[in-house]
């Protein structure tokens, strides 16, 4: 694993964490991949009913739990070997955004990404960190999409609640080489042992 490119990541996040009176602690998950289940395809998934589910790929996933100002970001090591920092962050950012703010997540491409511009340049102000290009990478990046095919699991978003409530993270950054481990069978999907049928994938 690449630690410039986390450490680069950890920076940007610095600024947030000030701005927001955020913590962070950062998990890449080795060999799997996330998704985001639809609000009507919860149930049927752990009744063991895959075929139906719907949702959204995602290698990168944040959650809060008892203590509100901190969240624990996941992010999929095949997706962190395939993106750069800035994308990396980004994807980050998305997520803290809508932990904010939950209707973010309701905004179209061109309301969100003059909201992401306008938040970036009140972060960084005048240091141009982030390009037109970067922002345009990061919007039209289909990668989710792709890169899950790699993953030996696809561990759904509820799931995460029960690795962090089973796992005490007590740093900042965390590598978990067997999320198997701390999951129960109905908690995941084996992505080797079955013929996957591709999900719907709406952008996040």
């Amino acid at each position: 694993m690449d630690l410039n490119k986390i450490k680069e990541v950890q920076s940007y996040l610095e600024k947030i964490a000030f701005k927001e009176n955020l913590k962070y602690k950062i998990i890449v998950v080795k060999n799997a991949y996330f998704f985001f289940l639809d609000e009507k395809s919860i149930k049927t998934f752990y009744k063991d009913e895959h075929e139906a589910i719907k949702g959204w790929y995602t290698g990168v996933l944040s959650f809060s739990m008892n203590e509100p100002n901190l969240l624990y970001v996941f992010i999929s090591e095949i997706l962190y070997n395939n993106v750069d920092a800035k994308n990396l962050f980004l994807r980050i950012l998305h997520q803290t955004l809508i932990y904010l703010n939950p209707s973010i997540s309701k905004l179209k491409i061109k309301k969100f990404r003059r909201k992401l511009k306008s938040y970036l340049l009140n972060i960084f102000q005048n240091e141009n960190l982030f390009t037109e290009k970067d922002i345009d990478d990061f919007l039209n990046d289909k990668k989710d999409l792709q890169l899950f095919n790699e993953a030996e699991i696809l561990i759904p978003h509820l799931s995460f609640y029960s690795l962090i409530e089973k796992l005490n993270f007590k740093n900042d950054l965390v590598y978990l080489e067997n999320a198997i481990a701390y999951l129960k069978p109905f908690e995941y999907i084996n992505l080797k042992a079955q013929v996957h049928e591709e999900h719907k994938h709406h952008f996040h």
